[in-house]
């Protein structure tokens, strides 16, 4: 990327905006911030959120151009404990020095 920061946020699920559609047709084009829904963060049932960031993150992340962020920002919902658990999660699955 040439002349400055190319980067589209917040790519927000809900929205209809595709992460890994977006990451195919785009890369090397355009970065990408955003794409993980925040509907998710809040649930009971953490495997739904898991599911979201360990098929979206690493291949997001594939090539570099990702930062990691919601897709909105995060709803009252969602519990300080509940998003140290997205934190987590991305952590785990979204080491850049795992992708090379």
């Amino acid at each position: 990327m040439k002349d400055g920061v190319r980067c589209l946020q917040p790519l927000e699920v809900k929205a209809g905006m595709d992460l890994i559609a977006l990451k195919g047709a785009w890369q090397g084009k355009l970065a990408f911030m955003g794409g993980i829904d925040t509907r998710l963060m809040s649930g009971p049932d953490p495997r739904p959120l898991e599911h979201e960031i360990r098929s979206k993150i690493p291949v997001a992340k594939r090539g570099g151009g990702y930062i990691y962020h919601c897709d909105h920002t995060i709803p009252n919902n969602v519990s300080f404990h509940q998003y140290l658990r997205v934190l987590a999660l991305v952590r785990q699955h979204g080491r850049f020095d795992e992708c090379r």
